[in-house]
């Protein structure tokens, strides 16, 4: 079956299983006034010339196809659905060159092809006749350019990439080729740069309510690296980091839209070792280390006074693919990972941190609130709440995450309660 009888077989199967999306049209072909089925092999075996095809009910012609010696060659016609569009073939195979218009008999794609450069490109209009879109291709290779404008001309979106082929403001010769995008409204969005298809030097982002600069990346070879800061629209600095191979690394810090730090932590390989983040009024929120698989976190009020301490440590969790996985606030300290499982095949693995040791809040006048011990993960050990004039108010103890004993007291330290429990919570003194 050749390409021509093949599309015909597939727009068939479509019919029956979609259903008709413009209308089934029932053809007559037919070459030199002898009837030619194209469904069937046997007629247009070693046909010579062009089959002309009719709409069966209003006579008005449908395709013309060109065949030598039994295969589609030269350009193949088709007018159906109301639209005109020209193919060309050669031994039975599509060779990247077709047009097509609309029915009011507008160019709305253009593909040629380029034997010399062995790309193709393929070109896409507005109705008004701007070029809408621009795709260069390579047989067997993936897009190198990918253009899209606006109606009025200017460059929507771009895609360059690696390879032998391209323009020269993807950086395909001598020099660095720079590209800018904009908004519908006109207005500058990004300029990029590129150096063979990959970018390549500094590239530029910019909001379009006022033009000012949104964003600065510095790329090389495809890839991140160097200084990159990011702005509000006032212009002030919103974030400020450096990136090595692609991955952020050393400094990392962010600001509030009003001025002053928010956010400053230092990252290895892609990984958050220390972070620190700010009220607007200046005074410390969160201090998180991370060192050796365990991470320590603080906490404090507004008014820099300590709130929460405690320890966290890494820890493997399994689970099969599909399942859904509950995350912990705390989890977004821990770095994803692929690793055995103990399902083996289709089964994920990650890393998340679970409380250790002793975790305590404090009020904000500084008097401690409350002690808790864990271990894995689960209360286990002492755990003490305490009044504002840091008497004791309840003593407990846990195993396993399993309350064994409690003890309360009044304001005066007086013991008003001392209840042991069985595994599954009850108390033993019922």
């Amino acid at each position: 079956m050749n390409t021509a009888h093949r599309t015909l077989f597939q727009c068939a199967l479509t019919f029956i299983l979609l259903g008709p999306v413009h209308g089934l049209i029932l053809e007559d072909c037919s070459l030199n006034g002898k009837d030619i089925n194209l469904d069937n092999g046997d007629s247009t075996r070693g046909i010579t010339g062009t089959v002309h095809c009719k709409d069966r009910t209003t006579g008005q012609t449908t395709r013309d196809i060109p065949y030598v010696k039994g295969q589609t060659d030269g350009i193949l016609k088709d007018y159906r659905w109301g639209t005109k569009e020209f193919s060309e073939y050669k031994n039975g195979q599509p060779t990247q060159r077709s047009q097509k218009w609309d029915q009011k008999g507008r160019l709305v794609v253009n593909t040629l092809s380029d034997a010399k450069e062995q790309h193709a490109v393929n070109k896409a209009y507005y109705p008004n006749g701007a070029l809408m879109r621009e795709t260069l291709t390579q047989p067997g290779t993936t897009t190198k350019l990918h253009l899209e404008y606006y109606s009025d001309g200017h460059l929507a979106q771009v895609r360059c990439d690696n390879g032998p082929v391209g323009r020269k403001d993807c950086g395909y010769g001598d020099k660095t080729g720079e590209l800018k995008t904009y908004y519908k409204n006109g207005k500058l969005k990004k300029i990029m740069r590129f150096a063979h298809g990959l970018g390549d030097g500094i590239t530029e982002t910019h909001f379009d309510s006022n033009g000012k600069i949104g964003r600065t990346e510095m790329w090389v070879a495809g890839v991140q690296e160097g200084p990159s800061e990011e702005f509000w629209e006032n212009g002030r600095l919103m974030t400020q980091r450096t990136y090595k191979n692609g991955k952020t690394t050393g400094s990392l810090k962010k600001f509030f839209e009003e001025g002053g730090l928010a956010e400053e932590s230092v990252t290895e390989n892609g990984v958050v070792q220390q972070e620190k983040t700010y009220y607007q009024n200046g005074h410390p929120k969160t201090e998180t280390v991370r060192r050796d698989g365990t991470v320590t976190v603080k906490e404090f009020w507004d008014s820099g006074k300590p709130e929460f301490t405690g320890t966290f440590t890494e820890k493997t969790r399994y689970g099969k693919t599909g399942e859904i996985i509950v995350m912990e606030p705390w989890d977004t300290l821990s770095e994803g990972t692929i690793e055995y499982n103990p399902w083996g095949g289709d089964a994920i693995a990650w890393k998340d941190v679970v409380e250790q040791g002793v975790h305590t809040h404090y009020r904000e006048e500084g008097p401690l609130a409350d002690e808790t011990t864990y271990k894995d993960g689960q209360r286990d050990g002492l755990s003490r709440s305490y009044y504002p004039d840091r008497k004791v108010a309840v003593e407990a103890i846990y195993k396993e995450d399993h309350l064994v004993s409690k003890k309360e007291y009044d304001e005066n330290g007086k013991l008003t309660s001392n209840e042991t429990y069985y595994a599954d919570g009850s108390r033993k003194s019922l």
